[in-house]
């Protein structure tokens, strides 16, 4: 019996959630792995030809450019110091003894890759003014030294290897600090836009808000869906259902 299912569908349930089953009589699947997933990774492979990386480096270029006209927008911003770390700020004036803006990645994946490719592949923290890409997953990311910070990524994801995209924030701000959550969505044609902001005041330290913005084409088949996670440190998952 072979079932069209999403991606991680318990067996138990398999029945009642699929969008297609039919039933076969030689038992051809197992000669190839056992389920289709496997099939189309391993023995016909569904995968573009020529590789190439999202345009994150342009993107950057054009926000860098409306940065001042960003900054302008903003109350009372606070044009903080980056100090002489490149993975890391430790502004006294939003930190104190502490530090924050260090953003970490990782992402879990079921291909054997080599352990090599860890660190600049799928598990690294973000690098500020570093342009980084890795064939494997066709990931691109690049960040700037600019006011306001921002670290963008793409993941083409075309070998259909990774599961589960992780951020993690470092930001070490007092307890004591008020705190206030957005979140929304916006559809503009085939694109979806979500994002989700945790805004820190009311302490003699100035003011921090961290915003997330993760986009979805919604027209291509292996894109992803956001869900969140939060913990001491905040954290964002956006699971990619292959």
């Amino acid at each position: 019996m072979l079932r069209h299912v999403s991606n991680q569908t318990p067996l138990e349930t398999s029945r009642e959630q699929s969008v297609l089953q039919y039933q076969t009589e030689n038992g051809f699947m197992q000669i190839y792995g056992g389920n289709m997933h496997r099939m189309f990774n391993s023995r016909y492979q569904l995968k573009p030809q020529n590789v190439f990386y999202p345009d994150v480096k342009s993107m950057l270029d054009r926000l860098e450019e409306k940065s001042s006209e960003i900054t302008s927008l903003i109350t009372d911003f606070y044009f903080y110091n980056y100090g002489s770390h490149s993975y890391l700020m430790d502004d006294s004036h939003l930190f104190g003894d502490g530090y924050g803006m260090r953003v970490r990645f990782y992402l879990s994946q079921h291909c054997s890759y080599p352990y090599q490719y860890q660190t600049d592949c799928y598990d690294s923290y973000v690098y500020y003014g570093l342009d980084a890409t890795c064939s494997i997953g066709n990931i691109m990311r690049s960040s700037r030294k600019m006011r306001p910070f921002f670290a963008l990524f793409g993941i083409g994801n075309f070998d259909h290897c990774f599961e589960y995209m992780n951020f993690e924030l470092y930001s070490q701000r007092p307890e004591t600090d008020s705190l206030n959550l957005y979140n929304g969505n916006h559809t503009i044609n085939n694109f979806f836009l979500y994002y989700d902001a945790q805004c820190r005041f009311g302490t003699p330290y100035a003011s921090l808000c961290d915003v997330w913005f993760h986009v979805n084409n919604l027209e291509v088949r292996f894109s992803f869906f956001t869900t969140i996670a939060r913990s001491c440190i905040k954290s964002r998952s956006y699971p990619m259902y292959l």
